[in-house]
């Protein structure tokens, strides 16, 4: 079992049953086909919004359309995020589920860390 930082508890991933582990990577690989080019997608329109906003001649117009465009291929990965959990959840039993919805509120609490080499918070 993986070290879970501080906590020393159960993880849900560690109770799996074989037949439950097969069908949760299977899940995983489906939501990662579609996550990826999405993925791909944000960065390449946060690299046209770095263009538009550095370039000569800023067109607030154009800067607005690009900031929507990084908000909605956003969102629509934070909803492929949210089906796949709750994909994954349904594959699981009671005491599965209850460890997996501990971890995911303890996500949505903490939020991402972002560690850079270089930079100061």
């Amino acid at each position: 079992m993986k070290h879970q930082g501080k906590h020393h508890g159960q993880s849900w991933k560690a109770t799996l049953t074989d037949a439950q582990r097969n069908e949760i990577n299977k899940l995983k690989l489906a939501h990662k086909k579609k996550v990826y080019p999405l993925k791909a997608q944000i960065k390449q329109a946060k690299v046209e919004l770095a263009l538009l906003v550095t370039s000569d001649n800023p067109q607030q117009n154009e800067i607005s359309q690009a900031i929507n465009r990084i908000v909605r291929l956003k969102a629509e990965k934070i909803h492929l995020k949210t089906v796949h959990r709750i994909n994954v959840r349904s594959v699981l039993n009671e005491h599965q589920r209850v460890l997996f919805d501990l971890k995911v509120l303890k996500k949505a609490y903490k939020g991402k860390k972002h560690h850079k080499k270089g930079h100061s918070r």
